[in-house]
């Protein structure tokens, strides 16, 4: 098939020819028909297009969604529109495996194993908390001293220890290892302490007023301090011309060392608790001294004990009386029945221990 260039009439040369290139072909009013075919090298403008008795729809220039015929409805996003939506269970009840039974206050699920459901028991019988403790568990051993103690798992069991020092991971070996972020390792200097107390120096930093001079200081026992001036009477104590006592006389307690550079004169007894230390000892009261003592009395000297200007005289027994002694070799003692002066000795003459006369 070979292409044609349509003929014209020319109304100004009054005869037929081809249409001149550049030219268009006005057909107001006709149109082409029967056209097996059209091609075009530039741009086809008409004001719509008719195949097979169908037009053409907008969308096919516009590219336009929205110029499209019978488009879906579109999802709004709501749940509530779906269609098809699943149950969703709004109390625990409604669950596949939790029995529909109703619960009372203070119940619990639990499983039931032969009908594989959760059911609500009552656990106030089955578990008392406020009765047991860690002891009661069966792995928990509290027996012994459980005074600041750790539960340790030694010999299969839980049992109260404490934790050695050896046992605690990563401890510092040395100060290097601390990282100070915080500014408390403490270099040992007092000067270098913060919020450091005032130690007062002087009685007047302690909040005690100032007295005159020669007062003392005294106190009312409720912690409250004042100077005054002596007077008769410091503190317990009352002065009177030359005696000192208490004033409710209880005992004076002298707790150092007393020295007095003059005689010392007691009216009544001396009670010593350790040793008497004297250059002599001179009675120069009424009636006979004596020394007595519960258990022994010993005179110690480095040479001999002298009895310088009386005699010695030694206590007076009977014979039943001596033999009820417990004697020991040296013993001596005066005989009222025999009249004389006896006394124990390892061999008595007879090659045993007993009593022999030495006059």
């Amino acid at each position: 098939m070979t292409d044609n260039v349509p003929l014209i009439f020319d109304a100004q040369d009054n005869r037929i020819k081809e249409l001149p290139v550049g030219n268009n072909l006005d057909l107001t009013g006709s149109g082409i028909v029967n056209a097996d075919s059209m091609a075009v090298n530039g741009s086809l403008t008409v004001n719509s297009i008719t195949i097979n008795s169908q037009s053409l729809s907008a969308v096919a220039f516009s590219n336009n969604y929205e110029d499209l015929d019978n488009t879906p409805t579109g999802f709004t996003g709501d749940y509530n529109d779906l269609t098809n939506k699943p149950t969703i269970p709004g109390i625990i009840k409604n669950l596949s495996d939790v029995s529909g039974d109703d619960p009372v206050d203070g119940d619990a699920l639990v499983y039931d194993a032969l009908e594989g459901l959760y059911r609500p028991r009552s656990i106030i019988n089955q578990t008392d908390l406020d009765a047991l403790t860690l002891g009661s568990l069966d792995n928990v051993i509290t027996v012994g001293n459980v005074t600041d103690r750790f539960l340790k798992f030694t010999a299969g069991a839980w049992r109260p220890s404490k934790v050695q020092y050896a046992e605690v991971q990563n401890t510092p070996t040395d100060i290097s290892d601390f990282t100070d972020t915080t500014g408390l390792l403490f270099s040992g200097d007092y000067t270098d302490l913060s919020n450091t107390p005032s130690i007062p120096s002087v009685l007047t930093d302690l909040g005690i007023t100032d007295g005159a001079d020669g007062q003392v200081l005294t106190t009312d026992g409720l912690g409250n301090f004042a100077f005054q001036d002596a007077g008769d009477q410091i503190g317990n104590f009352t002065l009177s011309a030359s005696t000192i006592d208490t004033d409710d006389s209880s005992q004076i307690l002298i707790t150092p060392a007393l020295r007095l550079s003059s005689d010392l004169t007691v009216d009544n007894d001396v009670n010593v608790n350790g040793v008497v230390t004297a250059s002599s000892f001179v009675s120069s009261g009424d009636g006979d001294p004596e020394f007595a003592s519960l258990t022994d009395i010993t005179l110690s000297a480095a040479t001999r004990v002298t009895i310088s200007s009386s005699p010695l005289k030694l206590a007076t027994f009977t014979t039943i009386e001596r033999d009820a002694l417990d004697s020991e070799f040296g013993d001596m003692i005066y005989n009222s029945d025999i009249a004389k002066i006896q006394g124990y000795v390892a061999d008595s003459g007879s090659g045993t221990a007993g009593w022999v006369d030495l006059h």
